[in-house]
């Protein structure tokens, strides 16, 4: 099983990356305020929404998860060649008796005019067992990447696809 893993990887290292990328700070990934732009695109992330502003549209959506208890660990813009997408990851509300928070990476392509979601997957949990201490299960590998042929495919543990 590691075998094929390590293949992977090794076929991954040999594909081409993201073209580019734009990054939230920390700072403002621990304030829940960042600001990315991509040539004409403006997206603001915010407590509770995404705006998403092309110069000619201007649209909200809904933020992936909100409320107390949430942290945003990671925003970025990455680009593929002519395509653009937006990859956040954030650990979600607190659930259950034992208060288990989950790491969603949600995965939205930048159309001319649109945000669309295309993943959303649980890849990692937690709990808190005391102030700002945490028992974190394994994390599931996951990424985006760009096939020799210049397709967009998605990476979640074992799984694969492209996306349309």
């Amino acid at each position: 099983m590691r075998f094929i893993g390590l293949i992977f990887l090794f076929w991954n290292a040999l594909s081409p990356a993201a073209e580019s990328s734009l990054n939230c700070s920390a700072q403002s990934l621990q304030s829940k305020s960042c600001e990315l732009q991509y040539r004409k695109y403006f997206i603001y992330l915010r407590p509770q929404k995404i705006h998403f502003d092309n110069k000619v549209d201007k649209k909200i959506y809904d933020f992936p998860a909100f409320g107390e208890g949430v942290e945003w660990k990671s925003a970025r813009l990455v680009s593929f060649g002519n395509r653009l997408f937006l990859e956040i990851e954030v650990w979600g509300q607190p659930r259950g008796e034992a208060q288990v928070q989950d790491l969603k990476w949600v995965v939205y392509e930048i159309t001319k005019k649109d945000l669309l979601k295309k993943i959303e997957k649980v890849v990692q949990k937690r709990k808190q067992i005391k102030k700002k201490l945490f028992v974190y299960d394994p994390q599931v590998p996951h990424y985006l990447y760009r096939t020799p042929r210049g397709h967009v495919k998605w990476r979640f543990d074992q799984m694969s696809g492209g996306i349309n």
